[in-house]
Formats: C-alpha cells, sequence, structure tokens
C-alpha cells in the first residue's frame, strides 16, 4: 500500500473526527516520506507567534452612516467571519446577539465546550468555537493558567473579533480617552472561533487543522494574525472554495524583506497610524511646555511638580528602581543608543511604580508609538517624548540647581491637524526572500491604519508573547491529496492528520502587501472586517476578486493630499514596499469598476515548482508565465532589455464604458501599454492589454517605482502599483 492509499484520501474522502482519521506512526517515515509519489516537500512543524472606537470613522465607515457601504451591505449581516487566533471572550459587550438571526443552514459548526467556556457560551453572534490543544503539553498550557477550551486567556483573539465583526457599544472609552461607539467592521456578522493558539505560540499542525474545520464549518472569510512563512499552503484550501484569507503582513518594521506571508492568493495586510493622538503636556519648573505622547488619566492631585531625575542610556535599566533617586521623583530615561522594547518598558515601569516613582519619560526616535506597554491607566505617568524635547528637558536639567517637573492627564485629538495616515514603524516590508527566484508577484497588497486601536479585551492582565524555539524531529508532509501531520515531542509518537482537499499546487513569491490597516494585527482584523462587507454585497465574487478591488481602489496620500510616509529611522516617502498598493478605501472598494480576476487553478500549476518539488522542464515555462499571472501588480526583479506583461480586467460596473490609460513609468524606465482604451459594452465585459517595459540604460540598479491607472472618466480610477528593477548581470544588487 502506497503513502496515499494509506492515509485513505480521495477528493471525495468526507471528515472524520479526530479519533478516526489520526493513527500512530513512526517519526523516522516522515523522513522516507520525502521520496514517495505524491509527496510535495517535508518540512519542520514549528510555533509560531500570533503577531475600536476611531479607526472605522477615519475610513469612512461610522455605524451611523444611512446610506454608505456599511448600510448598503446591511453591516455585513449573515456573513460569517471565522478567526484563528487565541480564542474569544464571550462575556465582552462586542459580542452581544440581541437582534441578530440565526446563521445560514450551511453553517455546520459546533461550539466547543471546555474550562470555564460551556456550549451556551456560544450564541447568534459567536456561532461557533473549536479548541486545539493536542500539539501542545496541556499540563505546561494550565501551568500557564491558560484555559483548555476556546476561552481567551491572551486576549489577542477577541481583539481582532471585536475589530472585526464587534457588535456596536456605545461609550466606550479608555478612563475618558478616545471615547466614542466602538463597532467592528462588520457589525452584524457572526464570527466562529478556532482557538489554534496559545500563550507560547501556534503549532503549525494546529493552524492546519483549525483551517480544514473552518472550510468544513462554512465561513465566509477566514483571518489568520500569524506569522508562519507556510501557514499560506492550507489556506490555499479555502480560496480554493471561495473564501478569502487574510494574514498578517508582520511586525519586523522598519527593515526590508521581512514581510511573512507572501502567497498571491493571501490578502497580505500591513499596518498604519491613523488621525488621532493623546498629547500630553510635560511642564518643566521655568515655565518651559513641552508635549510627548501618554495614556495618562491622572488626577488634579497626580498633576503636581516633582523632582527631575535623569539617567542616559544603559544606565536605563531595572536597577534604576532599586536606587534612592527612585521614590517621590518622575525620571527621565535619555536613551540615545537604543529604542526600547515592549518589554523592557513594561519591566521598568513596574519597576518604578513599586519603588515609588512618580512618573517616567523616555525617549523614542518617534513619539508616536504607544505600545502595549500602556496596558492600563498607572497612578504615575509614562511618557514618550522625541528625541528633540528630550534634549529641551536633558538641557534644564543641566543649568538647573533643582529641577522640577510635572506631566498633566492626557487629552485626545483627531482630525485633519494630523497627518495620516503614514506607515507604522514595526510593520514588516516587502519584497519577500522566501522564494528569491520568483520575486515577480508584489507581495504587499493593502496598509490600513492599526495604532491605538481600542477594542473587546478580557479581564484578565495584559501579557507579553513568549517566542518558542523550532521543535526537531516534527514535520508536515504534504501530499497531492492530504496533508500528514508529524508530531513526536508533544505527544511522544507521530501523529498523522489528513484533509480530504485537493493539496494546493501554487506557491507564491514576491513582494505582496494588498493595503496597510491598524496597529498590532488590528490591521488585518480592520480588513477581514471590511472583506465582509464587500463578500455580503458581491457574494459571487472570488476571493481574487475581492483582494483586487481592495488594491486597486486604495490612495496613496493621506488626509492633506500628501504622499504616503513610512515610520522608520529616518522617515522616508513611503512605497509600495511599504504599503502595497496603498491605504485601504472601503467605500470606493465596493465599486471599483474593474477587478484583475485570477481562477485559483491558476495558482495551483505553480506550488509545486515554487517549492521545487518538480524537476522536470515544465517548470521553466511555468516560472516564466508567473510575470503574467492576473494580480493587481506588477514586479520585474531582474530586467535586462526589455518585458511584455499581460494582464486581464473586467468589468464589474456600467456595461457601457471607455477606460483609458495612465502611465507613471518607474524611473529609468520606458513604458509601454497597448491598447491606451479598453472599451466594455453588455457583449465585451472583459478586455486584455499588455504592458512592456524597457531599461533606459544598462546598470546594476534598485527597484523603482511606478503605477498604471485605468480611468473612465467619471468616478473611477483603477490602480496597480508596479516595481522594477534593472539589472545587467544575474546578481542583484541590494534591495532599496
Amino acid at each position: 500500500m502506497d503513502f496515499l492509499a494509506f492515509l485513505q484520501c480521495s477528493p471525495n474522502h468526507k471528515q472524520e473526527t479526530s479519533e478516526k482519521r489520526s493513527s500512530h506512526i513512526g517519526a523516522l517515515i516522515a523522513y522516507e516520506t520525502q521520496g514517495l509519489p505524491g509527496v510535495a516537500s517535508v518540512w519542520m512543524n514549528q510555533m509560531h507567534n500570533v503577531v475600536t472606537t476611531r479607526s472605522w470613522d477615519f475610513m469612512g465607515l461610522p455605524y451611523n452612516q444611512t446610506n454608505g457601504l456599511l448600510a448598503h451591505a446591511k453591516m455585513g449581516e449573515g456573513i460569517i467571519i471565522g478567526v484563528i487566533d487565541s480564542g474569544i471572550w464571550p462575556e465582552s459587550p462586542s459580542f452581544d446577539d440581541t437582534g441578530y438571526a440565526l446563521p445560514a443552514a450551511k453553517w455546520k459548526g459546533i461550539c466547543q465546550s471546555g474550562m470555564s467556556f460551556r456550549a451556551k457560551s456560544c450564541n447568534r453572534k459567536i456561532i461557533g468555537a473549536r479548541w486545539y490543544a493536542d500539539d501542545f503539553n496541556k499540563s505546561q498550557l494550565e501551568a500557564a493558567g491558560e484555559f483548555l477550551s476556546p476561552r481567551d486567556f491572551d486576549g489577542h483573539g477577541t481583539h481582532v473579533a471585536s475589530t472585526a465583526a464587534g457588535s456596536v457599544v456605545r461609550n466606550v472609552s479608555f478612563y475618558g480617552l478616545a471615547s466614542g461607539i466602538a463597532q467592528g467592521g462588520a457589525p452584524k456578522a457572526h464570527i466562529a472561533v478556532y482557538k489554534a493558539c496559545w500563550s507560547i505560540g501556534c503549532s503549525e499542525a494546529t493552524i492546519f487543522k483549525a483551517i480544514d474545520d473552518a472550510i468544513h464549518d462554512g465561513v465566509d472569510v477566514l483571518s489568520l494574525s500569524i506569522l508562519s512563512p507556510t501557514g499560506h499552503t492550507p489556506a490555499f484550501h479555502a480560496v480554493m472554495k471561495g473564501i478569502p484569507v487574510i494574514y498578517a503582513a508582520g511586525n519586523d518594521g522598519p527593515y526590508t524583506q521581512t514581510v511573512n506571508s507572501v502567497a498571491p492568493w493571501l490578502l497580505t495586510v500591513a499596518a498604519s497610524t491613523m488621525d488621532r493622538l493623546f498629547p500630553t503636556v510635560v511642564t518643566l519648573g521655568d515655565g518651559q511646555t513641552l508635549v510627548g505622547q501618554s495614556l495618562f488619566v491622572g488626577t488634579r492631585k497626580a498633576n503636581q511638580f516633582h523632582t527631575l531625575k535623569l539617567y542616559y542610556n544603559d544606565m536605563c535599566n531595572l536597577t534604576i528602581a532599586n536606587s534612592t533617586d527612585v521614590k517621590g521623583n518622575i525620571i527621565l530615561c535619555f536613551n540615545l543608543n537604543a529604542i526600547f522594547t515592549t518589554t523592557q518598558l513594561v519591566e521598568l515601569a513596574t519597576a518604578l511604580v513599586k519603588s515609588g516613582g512618580k512618573g517616567f519619560i523616555f525617549t523614542q526616535r518617534s513619539s508616536d508609538r504607544l505600545a502595549t506597554w500602556q496596558f492600563q491607566a498607572l497612578t504615575i505617568p509614562i511618557v514618550s517624548v522625541d528625541l528633540e524635547v528630550a534634549f529641551r528637558i536633558h538641557q534644564y536639567f543641566s543649568t538647573t540647581q533643582s529641577p522640577l517637573v510635572k506631566v498633566s492627564p492626557s487629552q485626545t485629538t483627531t482630525g485633519r491637524g494630523i497627518p495620516a495616515p503614514k506607515m507604522a514603524a514595526f510593520s514588516s516590508r516587502g519584497p519577500s526572500f522566501i522564494y528569491p527566484t520568483v520575486l515577480k508577484i508584489l507581495k504587499f497588497n493593502i496598509m490600513i491604519k492599526g495604532k491605538k486601536i481600542y477594542f473587546a479585551y478580557l479581564g484578565i492582565a495584559w501579557c507579553t508573547f513568549i517566542k518558542c524555539g523550532v521543535y526537531t524531529d516534527n514535520y508536515v508532509v504534504r501530499g497531492i491529496l492530504c496533508y500528514a501531520i508529524f508530531d513526536t515531542i508533544m505527544l511522544g509518537h507521530a501523529l498523522v492528520l489528513h484533509t480530504h482537499s485537493g493539496q494546493p499546487d501554487v506557491a507564491a513569491p514576491g513582494v505582496n502587501i494588498l493595503a496597510a490597516a491598524p496597529q498590532g494585527h488590528q490591521w488585518l482584523a480592520h480588513v477581514s472586517g471590511i472583506v465582509a462587507l464587500l463578500k455580503s454585497l458581491h457574494p459571487d465574487w472570488s476571493p481574487a476578486a475581492l483582494k483586487s478591488a481592495i488594491m486597486t481602489t486604495a490612495h496613496i496620500t493621506d488626509n492633506n493630499g500628501l504622499p504616503l510616509v513610512a515610520d522608520a529611522t529616518p522617515n522616508k516617502i513611503a512605497d509600495p514596499f511599504d504599503y502595497g498598493a496603498g491605504f485601504v478605501n472601503p467605500t470606493k472598494a465596493s465599486d471599483p469598476g474593474l477587478i484583475y480576476d485570477i481562477d485559483p487553478l491558476d495558482y495551483q500549476m505553480l506550488f509545486n515548482c515554487m517549492i521545487g518539488s518538480n524537476t522536470n522542464r515544465s517548470c521553466t515555462a511555468i516560472e516564466s508565465s508567473l510575470f503574467d499571472l492576473n494580480l493587481p501588480s506588477i514586479a520585474i526583479p531582474n530586467l535586462k532589455t526589455s518585458q511584455t506583461i499581460s494582464r486581464t480586467v473586467t468589468n464589474v460596473g456600467q456595461p457601457d464604458v471607455v477606460y483609458k490609460a495612465f502611465l507613471q513609468p518607474p524611473a529609468g524606465i520606458d513604458m509601454l501599454v497597448k491598447p491606451k482604451m479598453l472599451v466594455f459594452d453588455k457583449n465585451t465585459r472583459s478586455q486584455c492589454f499588455k504592458v512592456t517595459f524597457k531599461a533606459r540604460q544598462k546598470f546594476q540598479g534598485d527597484y523603482t517605482f511606478g503605477s498604471l491607472a485605468w480611468h473612465d472618466g467619471s468616478s473611477h480610477w483603477v490602480r496597480i502599483p508596479i516595481a522594477i528593477r534593472a539589472v545587467i548581470e544575474d546578481f542583484y544588487s541590494t534591495v532599496s
């Protein structure tokens, strides 16, 4: 019996229970299966970290709009968003089900009970919940305080679910700051929870199982706030079933080539800021008033002058908490050498509070950084200031015999006076390095605001994510019809699990970010909500069509009409490797005019070649055809002379319309489009065009960027980003 037969997989195989589809097998078989017919590849099963009241207004989706996208899409009513994350806290008001209907008859999910989570914890809002702990040491999880159930210990899954589809909750604030109405992007959508992530990380094998269950349960949209370079493989099953999958770009910015989710069938989201700040006035003893940022909500009694103490660079560590200088004083950490990590800030701020400190002012290269360390309204102010403000405080300290300082309670400021959005410093950047030979796909799709978002959270303390090392001897085998997952570390034996779905046969390398969104992985949740609204309006659109609509209508200017800026060191004008197609515009995405659609089978023929499982010559032709994969972006990493690329657009607007091409060629590149006009009528819904790129001179260059837009003379501008690198030889220059 061959291996695939042993697993008893077929395209028509019915999903079985975990007990029926699990069997013991020696770990060494993982190595042996690499050579079996039909096995695409074998790789280690790893652990991965999971990576509001204003944000939806900023994107033009206030809850009370009567004639906009929210109203037309009925707030996503009936759409089911699957959230693969750390679980959910069902008692949150964001998951109130008042006024909700039962889910559609297609829904086949369950509400799996467990520790502190009964089956009735689900309702008409949270219509399903599963949890997966077989790949973990359950005693270890319990010792860490985890709930062996869908209940969220970490809080991450709760905030993702509430941001994507939370019910409308009025009078929300953070101790008076950022007050307003909290809502999800699709407030009437249903939520299906898949707890695949724990405080120690997310097992790849577990993610596979969760995606498989989500497909069979009947979700309409799948949200994975997980950083995994191989997670795109099971996600392809969902796309084949017409389920759009939204992935996080990552939190490893501002460095290039840090984007994780590289498959072209994924909708990959980067992070940006929005038009809200929390200015906090710092007053010096000589009357100077300076401004930083904080979430300090202290009373007038706390707003008093205290002695200022200053520490430099490496002196700003936990040892200062034991110093006699701390008690009763406000500490300034004048740190020029490094940026504080979240963990360092949490530890230092907590130590200062315990030691009787009255305040903590720290330097950042940008004061626009409110990380998770500001997790509560501390009794003392913790203020971020930029280097310029820090220097002025330092100058005052150095010239004053008894320096004093006080910090006033923070305020909330919103509006056009705050340039936004701009790329968040932590957001990962393109291009992708995972498949370097096929950097022909611009792999950041879109960006969306993601900093300082308020969302549902659980009633426990905030936790710091723990990054786990790679476990040896854990393997995942991808077969043509099956997945076989080998896990010997946690269980002491190998566990084989298989799906009935066809093996995804597409890889996808490149530099693909769909668009940018809000902080942490909140940005991904925002796009999940937007996709739910679009799917409600256009239930017949494919995942590729939904992705195209979001990308081609994104904008690359801020709320004042200026070019988007990337928060980095130093700041710079952002480019497609930062924001992909631009900042998401939900309303325009609902009526894009034209779409770049893709049949999932077009992905499938590429996959085996990209991972090296095929050695026949057909891969050369397939790799060449990757340029013509009908993506709403164009990337050429190795333009030597000239290259012609084909695309097809489909009219989803008015039937009788003419679109004209508008070109912005990358620097040093000639660009020609044929035809220059596309004519559509009731009999012609799709049109093909070709774009030829030619290097003006021979040089070994870096990427330069441009765009191609189709305009109908009215409201539709259908724009795609372009990234070109001219080269002389096959060795590549530094990625800029």
